[in-house]
């Protein structure tokens, strides 16, 4: 029988998406190292390899994920003839990520809670300003591109539009109603 030697980066991989599942099954709290390493069907020794903690690897999951994430954000297709129109279907098109990934949204709003207790409050707001600027940057872009005028100050919106795409997953995250999320946020765009 031949055994295959997993690589470094490997062994990392692993041990972060086990670490997502652990925390969005059972919260942070749960996600001890040895549940990591039983997630990821590997011995507790290859995480001493990998991680020189377990707060080290709460925390590169955590900005993994907020890598992905902001992937995730570049990806949405804006639309729309009105300001209305375009941020109406960017936050139908959050909730069908959050839909579609809930576990990673809710690995992640566990992973930022404990940021923010745990001294690491920073790296999260770095992460919410950069979720903001990237939504001002689209909405710039495809104003411009457009000829549509905003009726408010883009950073206004941006940041207006982040925070109920926020409140759009966590809505969804505690219903896992799509239905009632889609009707809050027309009646949110028509407030």
């Amino acid at each position: 029988m031949t055994v295959t030697r997993m690589t470094l980066g490997d062994r990392r991989q692993r041990l972060l998406q086990a670490a997502v599942g652990v925390v969005a099954q059972n919260g942070v709290n749960a996600a001890t190292t040895r549940a990591i390493v039983a997630s990821a069907g590997m011995p507790l020794a290859s995480f001493h390899h990998v991680f020189e903690s377990h707060e080290n690897l709460l925390m590169q999951v955590m900005i993994a994920m907020m890598d992905k994430d902001r992937g995730i954000h570049d990806g949405i297709d804006l639309h729309g003839d009105s300001q209305f129109d375009v941020v109406t279907n960017a936050l139908h098109q959050h909730l069908d990520d959050v839909i579609v990934r809930i576990d990673d949204y809710q690995a992640l709003r566990e992973l930022i809670h404990h940021a923010l207790r745990n001294g690491q409050a920073e790296i999260a707001r770095q992460w919410q300003l950069t979720r903001v600027q990237r939504v001002r940057d689209k909405l710039n872009g495809y104003g411009a591109d457009r000829g549509l005028r905003w009726t408010m100050d883009l950073a206004r919106l941006a940041g207006a539009v982040v925070m109920a795409a926020d409140g759009v997953a966590y809505g969804y995250m505690l219903s896992r109603n799509a239905d009632s999320a889609r009707a809050e946020i027309e009646h949110l765009v028509q407030a």
